[in-house]
């Protein structure tokens, strides 16, 4: 007891232990960090600032000139042997149009140390030039030097380089195949070292529009799951598109949209590709920006899904507070020159009534509402209305027991599509035709509206299929 006493006096005495310093790093646990590294086959994607490149290009330049190929590399230091393909292959530039420089580097890759070779494959990545020699002939020597490397830091990214295919002539290719057969890509890209620096690197976006190239063909039936899954994981990286660029925006349209400028895609493939479309391309009219450079036939097949979107969330709101108990003649109605493809665009203007329960439709948060939709004023709370654009025309349609208005372009007062707000007033304005809501049972006004609509834009459909017979 006496010798316990004495060690929790002992233990109380001590003097408390320092905490370290905010970042604080121990010298040997960094240089384990850094040989961890290298034994897991990391590359080092730290590229050099604007001001070292051009350094370093007017240093190679200057060795070029002044010695022979055979010893150009060795009069360069290890440092910039080692940094050498920053302005290969640099944005300003670049040293690779020396093709005889791009050779003497490529023979000196025999004998480059690991370090020089990882920066190499890293820069290749990054960069990949596509149908130049200079990146054709180093892709080779580095996957020839890369199959007799024994170094253990450059084992497993020549593993790599062969299982994926990341230095082959066909390796774009080769590697969209992988990713589309993956259970998930998130883990082939993981596996094959695309991380830090490399998810968005130039390898990358070439195998994307190889991809979309094929995509069209994959867009059936029981694929749509596994697609979505793959090819939209793929796209995606945090909550962006992978790759926003011009022309892998416009391949990704064509290669996705094209296959249904013809023919509607099923209600499967339909939920699945508008939600990706919502998302990174917005309206065709209102998000005009995003759409620049894509095809017209293709707007409109992501068109058709607003429209169709807003005859939907239009039903829904007229079920819950329309007076008009014949409204489902009026869906059915508007349903049939839809499935037609004769409506061209649609916009809807909701009362503060709707408002709330627009919001509570799920994937229609509040700023969406505002922002694909127009508020009404004017009017009862409870009233909204549904503006259609067919060629040569306008329609509105009100949610409760309003007269149908078509105005012909041209007319004074003709409203317009895609405003943010519209008074009450506007809409019902004097115009072409208007036509009451009355013996819908018989489909007397079907026909009238159906008859005029048919006469100035030769849009036609059956009577069995806009009215109940």
């Amino acid at each position: 007891m006496e010798r316990a006493g004495n060690l929790r006096g002992i233990l109380d005495s001590w003097p408390p232990i320092m905490r370290p310093p905010s970042g604080f790093r121990p010298r040997r646990i960094a240089i384990v960090e850094r040989t961890v590294s290298k034994e897991l086959g990391r590359i080092e994607a730290r590229p050099p600032t604007s001001v070292d490149l051009d350094a370093l290009r007017r240093r190679t330049l200057a060795a070029w000139r002044q010695h022979p190929p055979a010893r150009f590399m060795r009069e360069l230091s290890p440092r910039d042997r080692k940094r050498l393909p920053w302005v290969l292959f640099g944005d300003r530039d670049p040293l690779r149009v020396y093709f005889d420089l791009v050779c003497a580097y490529r023979d000196w890759l025999a004998e480059a140390p690991p370090s020089a070779l990882r920066t190499l494959l890293h820069v290749l990545l990054l960069k990949y030039p596509m149908e130049e020699p200079a990146g054709d002939v180093l892709r080779a020597e580095l996957a020839r030097v890369l199959a007799r490397a024994e170094g253990r830091s450059l084992q497993r990214w020549t593993k790599r380089c062969k299982e994926y295919g990341l230095l082959r002539a066909d390796g774009l290719g080769r590697f969209g195949k992988l990713l589309l057969q993956a259970a998930d890509p998130h883990e082939v890209l993981q596996a094959a070292g695309f991380d830090g620096g490399l998810l968005r690197c130039e390898f990358l976006r070439h195998v994307a529009h190889r991809v979309l190239d094929e995509a069209g063909v994959r867009l059936r039936g029981e694929e749509v799951g596994a697609l979505q899954e793959r090819l939209f994981r793929f796209l995606e990286l945090d909550g962006q598109l992978r790759f926003n660029d011009p022309e892998t925006r416009s391949r990704l349209a064509k290669g996705l949209l094209d296959p249904y400028t013809a023919r509607p895609p099923e209600a499967p493939v339909r939920n699945v590709l508008f939600p990706f479309f919502r998302r990174h391309f917005g309206h065709p009219h209102l998000n005009a920006g995003r759409w620049h450079g894509i095809e017209d036939d293709l707007r409109k097949v992501a068109l058709r899904w607003w429209i169709e979107e807003t005859l939907e969330l239009f039903v829904q709101v007229v079920k819950e507070f329309a007076l008009d108990r014949h409204w489902r003649y009026r869906e059915r109605f508007w349903r049939a020159f839809h499935d037609a493809g004769f409506i061209d665009d649609a916009w809807f203007v909701f009362g503060p009534r709707a408002t709330g329960m627009i919001r509570s439709i799920p994937g229609h948060s509040g700023e969406d509402v505002g922002a694909v939709h127009a508020r009404l004023t004017g009017a009862d709370n409870s009233q909204s209305v549904l503006l259609l654009r067919m060629p040569g025309l306008t329609i509105a349609e009100w949610s409760h027991n309003g007269s149908c208005r078509i105005w012909l372009d041209g007319h004074e007062n003709q409203p317009p599509l895609h405003k943010r707000s519209y008074d009450a007033s506007m809409l019902r304005a004097s115009a072409d035709f208007t036509q009451p809501h009355f013996l819908s049972e018989m489909g007397r006004w079907q026909r009238r509206v159906a008859s005029y609509i048919e006469a100035n834009t030769g849009a036609a459909v059956s009577r069995r299929k806009y009215a109940f017979l």
